[in-house]
């Protein structure tokens, strides 16, 4: 997310199998998943559509 974690982990052992038992664990990333898709959908396929219609402006004006 473009930030740096400083600090000491909160988890003592280098195994972190236990993480996938975890219901915490899930729903920390069922959250995250649903953000993305979220701002995908609301905000880079739009910009991706804007960015389409620039493009064929700008070939068009090219083309004259």
């Amino acid at each position: 997310m473009g930030r740096e974690v400083k600090g000491n982990s909160k988890f003592e052992s280098i195994n972190n199998k236990n993480l996938f038992n975890s219901v915490e664990f899930e729903n920390h990333i069922f959250l995250y998943t649903r953000i993305s898709k979220t701002k995908s959908a609301l905000h880079y396929l739009p910009l991706k559509n804007d960015i389409e219609k620039i493009i064929h402006i700008i070939e068009s004006e090219l083309k004259n």
